[in-house]
């Protein structure tokens, strides 16, 4: 599976935890960030610690997105 969410509410928190619980199943999360906090980037870094960064992305329009 592919998590699609943004980040103006507790999706990130909610797909990471579901990323750790079935690492085989998700193949990678991407968060549309919405801008609604200055510390987005500290809260991504810390919700998806451990997790690679090829696994989940954050992009804000989806032209930024790579295949």
């Amino acid at each position: 599976f592919i998590l699609i969410g943004d980040s103006g509410e507790e999706d990130p928190e909610v797909y990471a935890a579901i990323m750790r619980e079935f690492p085989d199943q998700i193949e990678r999360c991407l968060i549309r960030d919405v801008g609604s906090a200055s510390n987005e980037i500290e809260r991504f870094e810390r919700v998806f610690s451990g997790i690679s960064k090829e696994r989940w992305d954050v992009f804000s329009a989806v032209e930024e997105l790579s295949p």
